[in-house]
Formats: C-alpha cells, structure tokens, sequence
C-alpha cells in the first residue's frame, strides 16, 4: 500500500498511533499557502481523514492510548486532536519559540514539549496549564536551528530526557507526577 500526500510541501514528521490504525504526517508550511501542515491518514482507508494546522509541523505525538494526537508547530504552539474526530483541534499556546519534539507521559495527562530557545516545557493535556520548564545550561547556538532533537518519558513516566543538537542530553525526575 502506497499512500501519497496532495501537498508538494516537505514531509518534516511522522507519527503511526501506537494501536496502528492512524499515520499523522507534519508538513513544512509552503510560503503564501493556506494548506493544512498535519494530515491524519486511515491506514485501511488509503486516505487522508482529516487535516488541520496552518503553520509548520515539525514534531508530532500520540498518546500511548491512541486517543490524543499532539502536533507542534513552529510559531510555539501544540495542537491537540482526539483520533477518529473531525473536529477542530485544541490548540495550546505555550511558547513564542517553535516547538521541535513531543512525547506524551505514559498516564496520557501530560505532554512534554521541547522548543527551538532549548526549553523543555510539561503541561497538563486537559487544561493546557504549564507545569514545569526546564532550560539547558547552555544557551541556545545559531548554528543548530532543531536545538533539541527529542524528548522522551521513560516507560513508567518518572524520568524526561531531551537530546541536543549538539550532541548532549539531560535528564529531569518526573516522579512527582505520580503522587497527588
């Protein structure tokens, strides 16, 4: 099965739901277009659901549920869709600086989002409220515009980790998300 997209645009992100049935695409926004930059595929369908997004899509994630689907943008925002719905999006804005990576938290009610000024952010999914942000001890360099290449939660969620660009990392504890 061969799926193609209908915009000419660059393919910057790809996300398969981990139940297998949706692909996410994030597309780079093509200058002067009002196109759609993320576009939700039925893999059975051979055929875009639905899209959304004006801006570029960079990082896409799925919650480990296959409900939510988090798209970040580079104008600083995360666009937050239920899978399977037509509806318009979510969108929480978090930052002015462009979002490079996602990972949702294990339990699904937090989202970690990773920034082009190397900030890492945690919000809560339901409220958008910002929990937490982490900054890098060095500052941000010109030369790397994906400063963080990827987030991650550990698989029981009490540990986020962000790879840099310039080949470092860091590791924040999470363990508190767990109590209430």
């Amino acid at each position: 099965m061969t799926l193609q997209l209908k915009e000419r645009s660059p393919i910057l992100s790809l996300a398969f739901s981990p139940d297998g049935k949706w692909l996410a695409v994030g597309v780079a926004k093509a200058a002067g277009e009002a196109a759609d930059t993320v576009w939700v595929y039925d893999v059975h369908s051979n055929g875009p659901h639905h899209s959304f997004g004006r801006a570029t899509a960079a990082a896409l994630a799925w919650s480990a549920d296959s409900r939510w689907l988090a798209a970040g943008l580079d104008d600083g925002t995360v666009l937050v869709s239920e899978a399977g719905s037509d509806r318009e999006p979510r969108r929480i804005r978090l930052s002015p600086s462009a979002v490079t990576a996602l990972d949702f938290h294990p339990s699904g009610l937090f989202l970690a989002s990773a920034h082009a000024n190397k900030r890492v952010l945690l919000f809560k999914l339901a409220t958008g409220e910002r929990l937490y942000t982490f900054e890098a001890a060095l500052p941000p360099n010109p030369q790397f515009p994906r400063v963080i290449e990827r987030v991650a939660f550990d698989g029981k969620g009490a540990r986020l980790a962000a790879a840099y660009a310039e080949g470092e990392f860091s590791i924040w504890d999470m363990s508190a998300l767990s109590h209430p």
